[in-house]
């Protein structure tokens, strides 16, 4: 509230403040954190000391790490969470950890590959993706000339290759890194879905065994700008790059920015590898060098920026956000710092299905963020029956509307509203 000689003026929910944020003391070079919901764990890469640093989050404790290769980087556990792949840059190898203690860790080395370029000395992996079928999708860089691949590891049997697979064949062959990119991967909580940027973008389907591009020539959208990193979003509505969003269409939604003075989005110059989307995509999370921001998936604007004393260290990846979205994992210049987000901002990220008979009855779950208990949800401009199931999840049965496109609207107890244009159609 702002009160001047002349008059009042308020901002309601302008400022907002953290439920929690914790700091906890640990080696300053870590380079990426993945979150694992089936023991309440955050595995983390420790270049430094050879080592996954393990913090029990029930425990608010680091507990005994894991030994891998030398110079661990990426870090991906498989949908099952029973396996954790680790790429270690120094000395060329994956390392495949079995969670449940039972088998010891495993090695398998790529540094004798048959397709590397010419003169590309040992082959350094960093990125990894673990997919539906137990295998881990790793992107490889070459010290000696601007150029690497994409392997895929079967994590059973160690093998390096596709198979039979005709879409993870066309995936591998349509991207070799290149001296202007980074070759990214990011894949779907399920492992259903690899997404994959190096100036051009694509999308596996695992299950269907199927490779998807999006653009004219040689079928690929080519972007003229480097890529720091990739995320999907759980429920594989969303993918993102470099501020940009996309559907599994790989037809961009938008892309993240604000006025000017804000500094935000495509104009953030404090901004970090490390970019994460809501588990419904419908936010966007990104972080930065005195905290992050979090943006709308279909907006694009700002909707959040969360500050923080301690510094995010500027590494392979930054952040790690769990399964709610409403935890953030920051790796800081102080150790990990856990930050608990009291209220995320209302929206919406799909419909499933995202249409239904005119006549209504149709039962639909729709999925977002910042819902609460006793939220309405409007059909353009009729109400419909709705459970509030979760912070992230509404159960409605559509009422009778006329066909065509209908704007889908969430209204919190609050008097807070969000509405979706066309995230719907009545036939």
């Amino acid at each position: 509230v702002v009160r001047t000689p002349v008059g009042t003026t308020t901002v309601a929910g302008g400022f907002h403040y953290l439920e929690s944020a914790q700091t906890y003391a640990a080696s300053s070079s870590l380079t990426e954190a993945v979150y694992d919901p089936s023991r309440q764990r955050l595995y983390a890469a420790d270049g430094g000391s050879n080592v996954v640093d393990v913090f029990d989050l029930s425990k608010q404790q680091f507990v005994t790490p894991i030994k891998v290769g030398n110079a661990p980087q990426g870090l991906a556990i498989t949908p099952d969470f029973n396996t954790l792949a680790v790429s270690n840059g120094a000395d060329g190898t994956i390392s495949i950890v079995d969670l449940t203690g039972l088998n010891p860790t495993k090695t398998v080395s790529v540094a004798s590959l048959p397709n590397l370029p010419l003169q590309c000395g040992r082959p350094i992996p960093y990125a990894v993706a673990t997919t539906s079928k137990n295998q881990a999708v790793i992107a490889l860089t070459c010290p000696n000339v601007t150029a690497g691949e994409l392997i895929v590891l079967d994590l059973a049997t160690q093998v390096i290759g596709c198979g039979s697979s005709q879409g993870c064949a066309a995936m591998v062959a349509a991207f070799p890194q290149n001296a202007d990119q980074v070759l990214t991967v990011a894949g779907t909580t399920d492992g259903s879905l690899i997404y994959i940027s190096s100036g051009v973008i694509g999308l596996w389907n695992v299950n269907a065994d199927t490779f998807t591009s999006h653009g004219s020539g040689n079928g690929l959208v080519q972007y003229p700008y480097p890529v720091a990193q990739t995320a999907a979003a759980s429920d594989g509505t969303a993918f993102a790059e470099d501020y940009g969003t996309f559907d599994p269409m790989l037809y961009q939604i938008s892309v993240m920015q604000d006025v000017d003075y804000l500094g935000s989005g495509v104009n953030d110059i404090n901004s970090l590898p490390g970019e994460k989307l809501h588990p419904t995509g419908a936010l966007l999370y990104y972080p930065e060098t005195g905290g992050f921001s979090i943006y709308d998936v279909h907006q694009g604007h700002l909707k959040q920026r969360v500050a923080l004393p301690q510094q995010t260290s500027f590494t392979f990846d930054a952040m790690a956000i769990d399964d709610t979205g409403s935890r953030v994992f920051l790796l800081t210049t102080a150790g990990l710092t856990v930050v608990d987000i009291a209220d995320l901002p209302l929206s919406i990220g799909g419909l499933q299905p995202a249409q239904g008979s005119a006549s209504g009855g149709t039962t639909i779950v729709v999925r977002g963020s910042g819902f609460q208990s006793g939220a309405q949800v409007l059909f353009n401009t009729t109400p419909a029956s709705a459970q509030f199931i979760d912070g992230s999840t509404l159960q409605v049965t559509s009422p009778a509307v006329s066909a065509g496109a209908v704007r889908i609207s969430v209204v919190n107890p609050d008097s807070s509203k969000y509405s979706l244009d066309d995230a719907f159609t009545a036939q």
